[in-house]
């Protein structure tokens, strides 16, 4: 409690400083002029008696400064003042501030920019309800023991009856469409899907309804989801398109709904999954693609445990058909990111050099501008301030130059995002989601203060190491000799700067194209179970959208 009045007292105080100034100065004036008149009274000479008062009284200036720091709250007022110092010798000196505030600000820049596209393609959840939970199921079999499969209808009644990891379990498969009767003619990215499919995802449509158990039977006719997109474009953004009738491949069909336009699945419709008889009963069609969703507290190791049961029981069943088959399951947010991810994380190593280099640079600036101010230092030095006080100083204002670097730094990131989204493949995973948010702000804010410290600690320790006699002297302020301490940190920054520069230089030579991995053909969800080769990652399976070459098909003799 008397720490909180404490606080409250000093808090007042500082509101009433200048009036406390005023009245600190008249009592002391009052003081002195009461210690004279008694000096006075005793004989002396007015002139002896005003010395002598000022010789009783002691040092006034030192009695004001010790009284303030009673009132407010001398660290933060002394903080402010090296703040403020700090800004008036930059304007001093545009050009170190403008040279060092472009370098800080390319590098921050770069840094902050790449972090957004890491954040938002490799960290950030995908848009999906327990998207961690997520998984693709895919069959790998003797036949094939490079490819990796999608899973046939039989085989994934068995899974779904079995298998106690699940939560729920969903198919779909590729169906391309062709649109007519609503303007141009237009080839559609469908997808047949089972009615459990959007719920497995947490998607709801954003106008009309999700598909029902009546809709796959064909009960209510042919019905269609539509995207947000194609909603947009064909049908200009109808609010009573929900009922409507279009044409699909020549067939009517209604328009159930719109799916939200934050849930891009990379299909322009989905319409109920339908299975004809000889693909509900025959196991080597490993036509269609499986999601499920892992019991909350399940690991992907329980449920990959017990798929190798389950495959193991179906290989001894049905020993014809899935002898040696091995079910898979990996978690969608993994397959998501694992073609982007060793690039990416290359290319935020890559900017975390170019920013140590720039923190290099603008160190050789501050240490070379210390070498100037070196006759300053040690006129401060001389009249009493500290070590600690003057390297609080020099540290303050590279915290300042980086912070304004900083903030030129985060205009070069949100230019540079809209530039990587206008000049990257549209497959690119989740480029519609880039952009620089709050917290990537705070990120920059993060990155730009250690820059300061980096930038300023090695120059403010070596510049307020000062010989006052020999700084002093004017032969000695504007120069260093060869051989100094400081020379030696000059020289080691410019050896770190080439070293740095060489590692990205290597970094940056052609390296051998991994087979297969053609950015232009990447998407961000899963395109179908077509196979792929060997040596390729298993999310190819989810981000290849190759041309339906039906492949699967020739599997199911």
């Amino acid at each position: 409690m008397a720490r909180l009045g404490e606080f409250w007292r000093r808090m007042v105080f500082s509101f009433r400083r200048s009036r406390m100034d005023r009245d600190l100065a008249e009592e002391i004036r009052d003081h002195l002029a009461r210690k004279a008149e008694k000096n006075a009274a005793s004989g002396m000479a007015a002139d002896e008696a005003r010395y002598a008062a000022q010789r009783q009284l002691g040092n006034s200036t030192l009695q004001q400064e010790q009284s303030r720091l009673s009132w407010g709250f001398p660290v933060l007022e002394s903080l402010l003042q090296d703040v403020g110092y700090g800004m008036r010798g930059l304007r001093r000196a545009p050009g170190f501030s403008t040279v060092a505030t472009l370098t800080l600000a390319l590098g921050i820049g770069a840094t902050t920019a790449i972090f957004s596209i890491v954040n938002a393609i490799l960290l950030r959840p995908l848009p999906f309800k327990d998207s961690e939970r997520l998984v693709h199921v895919w069959t790998k079999t003797p036949i094939f023991p490079d490819v990796n499969l999608g899973v046939s209808k039989p085989d994934f009644d068995d899974i779904r009856s079995q298998a106690r990891s699940f939560e729920a379990m969903a198919l779909y498969r590729n169906l391309p469409m062709n649109l007519s009767g609503a303007g141009e003619p237009e080839q559609l990215a469908g997808a047949g899907v089972t009615p459990g499919f959007l719920a497995l995802l947490g998607i709801h449509p954003q106008q009309g309804r999700d598909f029902q158990a009546d809709d796959e039977r064909l009960k209510n006719g042919n019905v269609v989801l539509i995207s947000h997109g194609l909603w947009q474009r064909k049908f200009g953004g109808d609010p009573n398109i929900a009922g409507r009738p279009v044409t699909l491949d020549q067939k009517p069909y209604t328009v159930a709904g719109v799916l939200p336009r934050e849930f891009d699945l990379g299909y322009d419709a989905l319409v109920p999954l339908t299975i004809n008889d000889e693909e509900a009963k025959t196991r080597r069609d490993w036509l269609f693609s499986v999601y499920a969703r892992l019991n909350r507290g399940t690991g992907l190791q329980v449920a990959q445990a017990e798929l190798e049961n389950i495959s193991a029981r179906l290989s001894a069943q049905y020993p014809k058909e899935d002898a040696g088959i091995h079910l898979k399951a990996s978690l969608l947010q993994g397959e998501t990111v694992e073609n982007a991810k060793t690039g990416l994380t290359v290319l935020l190593g890559a900017v975390g050099f170019l920013l140590m280099i720039a923190c290099a640079n603008v160190s050789n600036l501050i240490l070379a501008r210390g070498t100037q101010r070196q006759r300053e230092i040690s006129v401060r030095a001389a009249l009493g301030a500290s070590r600690g006080r003057i390297i609080r100083q020099l540290m303050v204002e590279s915290l300042l130059l980086a912070l304004l670097g900083g903030g030129a730094g985060l205009f070069i990131a949100v230019f540079g995002i809209d530039g990587f989204k206008a000049f990257a493949p549209a497959e690119v995973p989740r480029l519609n989601e880039l952009r620089v948010e709050p917290a990537i702000a705070w990120f920059g804010l993060v990155i730009s203060s250690l820059a300061g410290i980096l930038c300023g600690l090695a120059p403010a320790l070596q510049t307020s190491r000062s010989d006052l006699v020999f700084a002093l002297k004017d032969r000695i302020a504007g120069s260093v000799a060869r051989g100094t301490p400081r020379s030696f940190l000059r020289s080691f920054l410019v050896v770190s700067e080439v070293a740095l520069a060489l590692v990205l230089l290597a970094g940056s030579a052609p390296h051998g194209a991994k087979p297969g991995a053609d950015a232009s053909r990447r998407s961000w969800l899963p395109h179908g179970p077509y196979p792929h080769r060997g040596g390729e990652s298993a999310a190819d399976t989810l981000l290849l959208r190759p041309s339906p070459p039906d492949v699967c098909a020739a599997f199911a003799g």
